[in-house]
């Protein structure tokens, strides 16, 4: 019979922290892409993210799991046959599942596979069919959904969470209630902030050290600072012509800033095995002097 919300907290971890060692054993490092508002650019900047990898040379899977209107296969044009739940159920095969992306992306739809009312085993069958293709990919990036029961459960897969903000106080706030969240879920996870459509380093610096400070001092979270994105027309053309910034107009202050997020991204050494211990994670060196990308002009 399928309940109506995802385990428990502590079950929940347990789980998550099985699939993690299966995942690491493979190689696969699992990201997740998370907002505390919408509008914030979370899913083009997954997007974007995911092609800046690909582009490397990297196997990368997105997993849309997005539930708003604006999600990857949305911003992309694709229009999946199939999707996650499908090959779950038995309806088709996890590959005919999986939709071929800009750049040599794989992005596998996954929004109604994560809807609540599932049952247990419907959610192992998710759990084994991540760890299934986790060999298959060098990165799993998710575009994470909104706060929901599910989102607290995909945060479990991820060792890595990148918090996307805009600059904006509201913007800013909800940033902050969600790494509050975060930090309460999964204390051990790695939190990378990455602000869009900022003015200026200068604000930039000033928003991450505030938000960094005060979650030092309330939550005793260490933030991470994966730099910043300008306000930038050729990204919005870009979007709106359903393909990467990287690939229409390479040539833009947002792809350089997308290709030296990813070449941060790729430099991230992969995270210790599971100890009986919390482990104090060592900080990295800041990304503003390498990738932190001025509005075009300054």
């Amino acid at each position: 019979m399928a309940d109506s919300a995802f385990e428990s907290a502590a079950a929940r971890s347990d789980q998550a922290e099985g699939l993690r060692r299966l995942l690491g054993r493979n190689v696969a490092r699992v990201i997740a892409l998370e907002s505390g508002a919408s509008g914030a650019g979370k899913t083009s900047i997954a997007v974007n993210v995911a092609a800046a990898l690909a582009t490397r040379g990297l196997q990368v899977l997105l997993l849309d799991a997005n539930s708003g209107s604006a999600n990857v296969s949305a911003l992309l044009g694709l229009r999946p046959r199939f999707d996650l739940r499908d090959a779950l159920g038995g309806k088709c095969e996890i590959d005919d599942a999986l939709l071929h992306g800009p750049a040599g992306v794989m992005v596998l739809p996954a929004v109604s596979a994560l809807r609540d009312g599932h049952s247990a085993r419907e959610r192992e069958r998710f759990d084994a069919t991540v760890a299934q293709l986790a060999p298959r990919f060098d990165y799993l990036l998710i575009d994470a959904c909104a706060e929901t029961n599910a989102s607290a459960w995909l945060r479990g897969f991820a060792a890595e969470s990148i918090v996307v903000s805009a600059a904006g106080a509201d913007a800013i706030t909800a940033t902050y209630a969600l790494i509050k969240r975060v930090h309460a879920q999964q204390p051990q996870q790695r939190l990378h902030v990455l602000l869009n459509r900022v003015s200026s380093e200068r604000n930039a610096k000033v928003i991450f050290e505030n938000l960094r400070r005060v979650a030092g001092a309330h939550l005793r979270a260490s933030l991470e600072c994966l730099g910043y994105l300008p306000r930038d027309a050729q990204l919005q053309r870009a979007t709106e012509g359903r393909q990467p910034v990287i690939e229409q107009f390479p040539a833009s202050v947002s792809a350089a800033g997308f290709h030296k997020i990813a070449a941060a991204i790729a430099a991230w050494s992969h995270p210790a095995p599971a100890r009986s211990k919390p482990v104090v994670a060592l900080p990295r060196a800041s990304v503003f002097s390498n990738y932190a990308i001025a509005p075009a002009g300054a």
